[in-house]
């Protein structure tokens, strides 16, 4: 009897306890799910670089759950822009619905047929770090369907020498650096992600890829990809850093293991774009890769960004702030770097010596 006694004792304490711990699940739910579900610093980066270079018109942005806007506008770069506390608030007590609205929501959170398609006939949705993103407006729009919105389907390697491979890890943000690596602390900063920065004084969302120290390179693959006759591929150097000196940073484009030609962007500030034949390419699918490297990774603050394309696309220098200062040369001398003075025709009669007039037409220096 004392056993039976014993057990069911044993029994009843293990139940009460269960049932505590349900009810503080049930009480602080919500505290739960916020912390589970919340994006953090790392993956609010991509979203908001994402949203900021192709936002228009001051376009308020959604947050799902309601309360993770707090998150992004008081930690992140969404301070100063609208924020809805519902989708409906885009048409529901306006004088004017707005011309298009963002939502960024946790997966499975939102319903994008909850926006009425007849306010807001052309939308498109993208996938980015742990979030859905959604853009809708009431005229047609296209959004750029680039690889870096689809760095988490890729892999990362840093090649040393002798052939060596280093695979690097995914985090919430982007790959990184395993952490057993030798010599870490010299090489912490490589990694692979999406993040938006300024490029000859313009906004331009792409990859980061700072390339590793000499005689390294580091690679990204995407294990199967749709190809088109042309590819678009632009980058360059972030204003912060942009030097007028130094190697040019070279990113190599590869299908299938093969190198298809190989880009060399300058170390001053611009966005260039150029355009990649693969109209010679029999496979309709294969392995795109792009590989960079350098003489000298100092400051190589290095983005880029592709996308497939039907056509041909325009091949671009964005460098409007690429100046460089005039030489400083010593009075009556002329730097090497300055072009000789282009000749100044005349169109009148000029006296020689003995004051004749002569033919007109002659050269000046």
């Amino acid at each position: 009897m004392r056993q039976i006694r014993a057990v069911l004792s044993r029994g009843r304490g293990a139940l009460i306890y269960t049932a505590l711990c349900l009810i503080v699940l049930l009480l602080f739910r919500e505290r739960a799910w916020e912390h589970v579900s919340t994006l953090n610093g790392d993956e609010w980066e991509p979203i908001q670089g994402f949203i900021r270079s192709n936002r228009v018109d001051d376009e308020p942005v959604c947050f799902l759950p309601s309360w993770t806007s707090g998150h992004a506008t008081d930690q992140y770069k969404f301070r100063g822009i609208d924020v809805l506390a519902s989708p409906e608030e885009a048409w529901e007590g306006r004088d004017e619905p707005a011309p298009g609205f963002w939502v960024v929501a946790q997966f499975g959170v939102f319903d994008p047929a909850s926006v009425p398609s007849d306010r807001y006939p052309h939308r498109r949705h993208v996938e980015i770090g742990g979030a859905d993103v959604y853009l809708f407006r009431t005229t047609p729009f296209t959004l750029p369907e680039t690889f870096a919105l689809k760095v988490h389907e890729a892999r990362c390697v840093l090649h040393e020498p002798r052939n060596k491979r280093v695979e690097l890890i995914w985090s919430r943000k982007g790959y990184i650096m395993p952490r057993d690596f030798p010599n870490r602390q010299h090489f912490a900063y490589l990694g692979c992600y999406s993040t938006e920065s300024h490029f000859a004084g313009r906004t331009h969302y792409g990859i980061w890829f700072h390339p590793p120290p000499a005689g390294y390179s580091l690679s990204i693959t995407w294990p199967r990809v749709e190809l088109q006759p042309w590819l678009a591929v632009s980058g360059g150097l972030r204003d912060q850093i942009a030097s007028r000196h130094g190697p040019d940073t070279r990113l190599s484009v590869l299908v299938d293991g093969r190198t298809i030609k190989t880009l060399r962007f300058p170390t001053g500030r611009g966005w260039k774009t150029f355009a990649v034949d693969l109209s010679g390419l029999s496979a309709a699918e294969g392995r795109l890769g792009f590989k960079v490297w350098t003489k000298n990774n100092n400051s190589r603050h290095f983005i880029f960004d592709a996308q497939m394309e039907s056509t041909r696309p325009v091949e671009t220098d964005d460098a409007r702030d690429r100046l460089r200062s005039p030489a400083r040369t010593r009075p009556g001398r002329r730097s090497s770097r300055q072009p000789a003075a282009e000749p100044v025709t005349t169109s009148e009669p000029r006296p020689n010596a003995r004051g004749e007039a002569t033919g007109a037409g002659r050269e000046e220096r």
